[in-house]
């Protein structure tokens, strides 16, 4: 009477799981990553057993919980699943509404020394969906499975977890966008590029998956198609600040800064706008030829960095076209110059412009 013929039940130790931690695959994790496990398995009750005798029908003992849930040997079709999620909701009357998670080794190409991972993470995944989620651990558990390890810093093991899901339905979008921004962490940007493109091919209307491809063609020199797949994810999900502070950055790296402002003026009334956005916005207000709007923003950024020469020659500029200030002006522009480091193209150009006015 060890195992159920069909059906069989796991609640993992936490003993068990601090002497096997390698069993959890948390590869190249960190040294907090047990203690990580420990605030998971505490926030799901995952130590309370459950016991499920052969007829599934059969009452849980009171004052247990329904956990984690695995069959070695039960079938795959979706009415068997039905039945099985069914009884097994049925099984306690009194807490109908128990998260469920459920490993069918026949449909999980998985280590038998790992069936007891799968299944808690397969809880996990239901624990995620609400009380009465019901999960049946697929492509998308693996995810999340992975997705967890990202959050704990262990991105070998979060990568191996995203392809094991993948191997298992490549054709997922989710998962390849949550590999892709994994290999970004990792400094893979040619494999994560090659992520981040299958993933926007499956889902071209996901705005997250065309940011992140804009946001790593910027990163990697290559502002054009940034601006392309950006605009696309601001189309997608108008009103998101993000995005269009990341367009407006891909802009100007393009040299189309009065562009940025257009895109970003929607949002210049909004409170609590970080600073960045003061930065972008008010360099596009100088290109756009708002000096008001230019003014007001520049400052807001001044105050956070006052050694961004390109903050201090376009707040100088602002204020000589609005025609006041010079002493402010003459402080502004012997700022810049004091500063170390080399000049840009652009900063040259304005300092032109400031001693041309004058």
């Amino acid at each position: 009477r060890c195992f159920i013929h069909n059906f069989e039940t796991v609640s993992p130790s936490l003993q068990k799981i601090s002497r096997d931690e390698t069993a959890l695959e948390l590869m190249g994790a960190t040294a907090g990553s047990t203690r990580q496990l420990y605030s998971l398995l505490d926030r799901y009750d995952l130590s309370h057993p459950c016991l499920v005798t052969e007829h599934l029908e059969s009452r849980i003992p009171r004052g247990e919980r329904p956990a984690i849930f695995f069959s070695p040997g039960f079938g795959q079709t979706l009415e068997e699943r039905f039945v099985l999620q069914e009884q097994v909701g049925r099984a306690d009357p009194e807490k109908p509404h128990c998260p469920i998670g459920v490993l069918s080794t026949a449909a999980v190409n998985l280590e038998r020394r790992r069936w007891g991972v799968g299944a808690m993470w397969a809880y996990v995944h239901a624990a995620m969906l609400g009380q009465a989620g019901r999960v049946w651990f697929d492509h998308v558990t693996w995810q999340v499975w992975g997705d967890q390890l990202y959050s704990w810093g262990d991105l070998k093991g979060a990568v191996w977890a995203y392809r094991r899901g993948l191997n298992m339905r490549p054709d997922h979008g989710p998962t390849w966008n949550s590999l892709g921004v994994c290999l970004v962490s990792m400094g893979r940007r040619r494999e994560a590029l090659r992520a981040f493109v299958r993933s926007a091919e499956l889902d071209p209307g996901d705005h997250e998956v065309r940011y992140n491809l804009g946001s790593l063609y910027l990163q990697m020199g290559d502002p054009s198609r940034a601006v392309e797949h950006l605009e696309e994810a601001l189309r997608l999900s108008p009103g998101q600040l993000v995005v269009a502070v990341r367009l407006a950055e891909a802009l100007a790296a393009k040299g189309d800064d009065a562009l940025g402002f257009r895109v970003l003026s929607p949002f210049s009334k909004q409170e609590g706008l970080p600073q960045l956005f003061h930065r972008l916005y008010g360099l596009a207000a100088v290109a756009a030829g708002e000096w008001r709007e230019a003014k007001e923003h520049l400052k807001i950024a001044l105050q956070a960095d006052d050694s961004d020469r390109d903050v201090l020659l376009s707040l100088a500029l602002a204020y000589l076209e609005e025609g006041g200030g010079r002493y402010v002006v003459l402080r502004l522009k012997d700022r810049a110059k004091g500063l170390p480091g080399q000049w840009t193209l652009s900063q040259k150009r304005l300092l032109e412009r400031i001693e041309a006015a004058k």
